[in-house]
């Protein structure tokens, strides 16, 4: 199954192999970039409770996570936008498929995110899940920079994370026998992974399916637009439930 996401030809696009070494690259400072921001914050405070704290301790406050999320967005996309640029004589906007998508796409993933949600709130009560994962409560549990932390998770997050696995890596695979299955399920399987560290098992099955949802939504609108507004929306929905639900104003019927 191949389908061409641009005009480009292939010597105007990272190969596979390339696509996934240079897209650990990018992860990689993307990490980077937040730990530098946690050290450097754990450093401006110079107190011991501050200096004994471990990074993932430290990025789980609202202000810092938002900060570190914003300092990772600003490097990433340049990183991307600097490898794409070399490699495509400077055709951005065609190999990242940046252009707008048809109404038509919108309201048909959209439909499909909606039914995804509903299966897997069926499951999550048939499990006896709680309501909202540990690391999200916690999260959004102080008032102190939430603000920030809602534009962080909503638009920065969204934008970073889908230039990178639904707009570099998905072009890097997109071409061969498989490319369009690869280019969907390989970058999902590393999203999801990168969520490791803060949810459990369903939670990581559920982050999968909604990445397989976003590169089907990449490859039949040929638009990165619309999984980054799918990302944003899943993301504010979560959000907004989740402070809803440590503040005890959630609905009952939820």
């Amino acid at each position: 199954m191949s389908v061409e996401t641009t005009d480009l030809p292939p010597e105007e696009r990272w190969g596979p192999f390339a696509t996934i070494g240079l897209a650990v690259l990018i992860m990689l400072a993307f990490v980077g970039v937040q730990q530098l921001v946690a050290i450097a914050y754990s450093g401006f405070l110079a107190t011991p409770e501050a200096e004994s704290m471990t990074i993932e301790q430290l990025l789980s406050a609202p202000y810092l996570l938002a900060t570190a999320t914003y300092a990772s967005g600003v490097v990433c996309t340049l990183l991307v936008f600097g490898l794409v640029s070399i490699k495509s004589s400077g055709k951005v906007r065609s190999y990242l498929a940046l252009r707008l998508f048809r109404g038509r796409d919108l309201a048909v993933w959209l439909a499909v995110y909606v039914a995804l949600s509903a299966v897997m709130e069926f499951l999550a009560r048939w499990l006896d899940r709680p309501a909202v994962p540990e690391f999200m409560e916690l999260l959004f549990r102080t008032e102190s920079g939430l603000w920030s932390l809602f534009v962080a998770v909503i638009v920065i997050a969204p934008w970073t994370e889908e230039l990178i696995f639904r707009g570099f890596w998905f072009q890097g695979h997109s071409g061969g026998r498989w490319g369009s299955i690869i280019a969907i399920v390989l970058p999902g399987a590393a999203w999801a992974l990168i969520h490791a560290a803060q949810y459990d098992w369903f939670d990581l099955l559920q982050v999968f399916f909604v990445a397989l949802v976003l590169g089907g939504a990449r490859l039949q609108s040929r638009s990165l637009f619309l999984p980054v507004l799918l990302h944003a929306l899943n993301n504010a929905i979560a959000s907004v439930l989740t402070w809803l639900y440590v503040h005890g104003a959630l609905p009952s019927w939820m």
